[in-house]
């Protein structure tokens, strides 16, 4: 019993966690002191000895010319009204650490995220929260860095031998330039860890004799506070596989540069395979890849292949020289184009948050009977991995000329008179140009649909009616123009699905269509411990490029089968609309057009298809989502749906679509069992496929 002053209020001055408990109150009445109310409902409060860290997040990484820095800090009981404070970390060798500068704006803020614009060198930043009054303060978080490999910033690092690969045991120099006196080198490794001293300083030089757990971000800060531009070095573990020999820095556009491939003996001199973004560029006689003049489209990965053995990849950045009238903005036009454009944003949002909603029920039946059956398989097979290529059709090749005989419509089942129809809509059709009042003179089309015209698709789907899979072990899911072939790998043979390759391929040429080989993709999914070299298939003799993940039907699928791709472009875009919600509130919109926009230009961002991928998510991403969702709270002072309740009303609703329908191909998944009451779970041996829609929307089922 806490005897307290004769006040509605009780007030711990200075909590431990002795004070943590359950609380409850009553009160007396001040005309006699036998009259009191009942006792409240109790509440408990946790009081904890250790000062709560948050843990901050930057993005990018890495920086790039007119990109913005955001940092995001994230904090235990993110609802229990915390302000932000924002610090740069400005080295201080005296101390072996760094001490902090508030950045502009940067005390006590609602929101905890913070955008930086014009950063162009090496930075690190720190957050701390506070809430109370007084105000109680968090410890400051780790240290995160955004890094530049900007080479012309006032300190730099230099690399000898010049290039970002080395093998084990390896004696290479980390040089600071500058004109500064006193230096640290500081590494972040792969492991997330930083560390700021070096084995072996000599002046301004740092000696190491490479090992592994030397693969790392490398940089230089001066005595004076200063960062150099950084640079990522990798170690190959592997005594006997090759070294790509790239640069370290930036090459800057329209200058030379020769990639190489080494082994620990020797250089290689003739039959290396060079791969550009896991793309084969060059597969000849020679040892080196030349590129005479480097220009933007030649950034990316690249990596080498001598004897079987491949090399690990290097990103090789292009530096591009852009003239200040070009690189400058003016914030006027910004102003007057948002003010101008807010109705017609807000009009088009809400058409494309009816169109998206569509496109989410049409798409993730595509993707997970795909998934589900080939797992299916999966469990029965050994040294599996499964190949997607995703096929996309030059526009206006198609070619209607088979629909144009009475006798193939007819036999797909249409009556005479809708063939006859559809024939004449499509034969010698007159077609005019208006603009105002102004018509322009007509042109007779003798074949083909108009763009926009609803009844393309279906004469599309009519078109590819026959295209269908020639092996059980593959499958082609067609989406009006994109085709896709799904094919499982047994035991290393790929016969049965570059069979199907080709079989697509005559298809398309016997039926007047053009296959658009430059955006043809494809996509390995390989968790054997043992990988083969993977030999690219050819379209007509042009290689198809190999990529690590895609966009398909909005979609981003990876070759891990995560999720973690399309989360972060996913979290990217919704960020970017943030600005737009932020610069509404401040034009004075009424909290019910900030949820309008909300639910149109940021939900509908997040939600897009979520019942294909939100299950499988991992505690990390989930809380990525949910930061733009409170971020957006604040901003319009109010509470928004969770994700979380989204995707289980979203799962609810498919499968009670899916239950009714018996013509739907997934409608047996959902049985009964002999009770009637529940349905019959599904069995799986994965946590990916136990976590994906259809078992969760029968455990959702069961328990509602």
């Amino acid at each position: 019993m806490i005897k307290a002053p004769n006040q509605n209020e009780y007030r711990i001055r200075s909590a431990s966690s002795s004070n943590s408990g359950n609380y409850r109150c009553k009160g007396r009445m001040k005309s006699s002191q036998h009259q009191t109310t009942e006792w409240s409902d109790s509440v408990t409060l946790t009081v904890s000895d250790n000062k709560p860290r948050p843990v901050l997040t930057v993005s990018p990484s890495w920086l790039s010319p007119g990109a913005s820095v955001t940092l995001n800090c994230e904090v235990e009981h993110p609802s229990a009204g915390w302000s932000f404070y924002w610090y740069k970390a400005v080295p201080d060798l005296s101390e072996e650490s760094s001490s902090y500068e508030l950045l502009p704006d940067g005390s006590g803020t609602a929101q905890d995220s913070y955008i930086i614009h014009g950063q162009t060198h090496t930075a690190g930043y720190v957050c701390r929260a506070g809430r109370g009054d007084p105000e109680y303060h968090t410890d400051h978080s780790q240290p995160k860095f955004v890094w530049s490999a900007d080479v012309h910033s006032a300190a730099s690092l230099t690399v000898s031998p010049d290039r970002v690969q080395h093998f084990t045991s390896d004696s290479v120099s980390l040089t600071c330039e500058g004109n500064f006196t006193e230096w640290r080198v500081r590494k972040f490794s792969e492991d997330g860890r930083l560390y700021s001293d070096c084995r072996r300083m000599t002046g301004s030089t740092c000696n190491i004799n490479t090992s592994k757990s030397d693969t790392a971000v490398y940089w230089c800060e001066s005595g004076s506070g200063e960062f150099s531009s950084a640079v990522n070095i990798t170690v190959q573990n592997d005594g006997n596989g090759p070294i790509l020999v790239s640069p370290v820095h930036p090459v800057t556009e329209g200058a030379s540069v020769s990639l190489s491939c080494s082994l620990r003996t020797q250089k290689i001199l003739s039959n290396v395979f060079f791969y550009h973004n896991d793309k084969l560029v060059q597969n000849d006689t020679r040892g080196e890849l030349k590129i005479s003049a480097v220009s933007k489209s030649d950034e990316g990965f690249y990596k080498c292949q001598y004897s079987g053995r491949e090399s690990a990849q290097s990103w090789m950045s292009v530096k591009v020289t852009v003239s200040g009238a070009d690189s400058s903005s003016s914030p006027v036009w910004l102003i007057v184009g948002l003010v101008c454009g807010v109705s017609l944003i807000i009009i088009l949002l809400l058409l494309l948050y009816r169109c998206r909603q569509s496109k989410c029920k049409s798409l993730f039946f595509y993707l997970l009977q795909t998934l589900y059956h080939s797992k299916t398989q999966m469990h029965h097979e050994v040294q599996l991995k499964a190949k997607v290529s995703f096929y996309i059709f030059n526009k206006g090749a198609a070619n209607e000329q088979t629909l144009n005989q009475d006798e193939d419509l007819q036999d797909l089942g249409l009556s005479s008179s809708l063939c006859s129809w559809i024939l004449n809509f499509l034969s010698d059709r007159r077609q005019v140009v208006r603009l105002g009042s102004t018509t322009s003179s007509p042109i007779t089309l003798n074949t083909g649909a108009p763009q926009g015209c609803v009844l393309s698709p279906l004469l599309y789907s009519l078109y590819t009616y026959d295209c269908t899979a020639t092996n059980n072990s593959n499958i082609i899911v067609k989406f009006a123009d994109d085709t896709t072939v799904v094919g499982l790998i047994t035991n290393g043979d790929e016969t049965a699905y570059r069979e199907e390759v080709s079989a697509l391929t005559h298809w398309c040429q016997d039926n007047h269509l053009t296959l658009n080989v430059a955006k043809t993709k494809e996509l390995i999914v390989d968790f054997r411990r043992c990988r083969g070299v993977h030999t690219p298939i050819t379209i007509n003799g042009a290689a198809v490029e190999r990529v690590s993940s895609f966009r398909f039907l909005g979609v981003h699928l990876a070759e891990d089968l995560t999720w973690s791709v399309h989360i972060n472009k996913t979290v990217k875009k919704a960020q970017q609309r943030l600005f737009f919600l932020r610069r509404l509130k401040r034009f004075g919109m009424s909290p019910r057009i900030l949820r309008t926009f909300y639910r149109c230009a940021i939900e509908s961002i997040l939600t897009g298809c979520i019942t294909t991928w939100y299950g499988n998510t991992t505690a990390y991403n989930r809380k990525a989502l949910q930061r733009v969702v409170r971020c957006a709270e604040r901003i319009i002072g109010g509470e928004l749906p969770s994700l979380q309740d989204i995707y289980r009303k979203r799962c609810l609703r498919k499968a009670g679509r899916i239950i009714k329908d018996s013509s739907h191909p997934s409608h047996k998944l959902f049985r009964l069992l002999p009770s009637g009451r529940r349905f019959c779970s599904i069995r799986s041996r994965t946590s990916r496929l136990r976590d994906s829609f259809f078992h969760q929307a029968i455990r959702l089922l069961n328990t509602s």
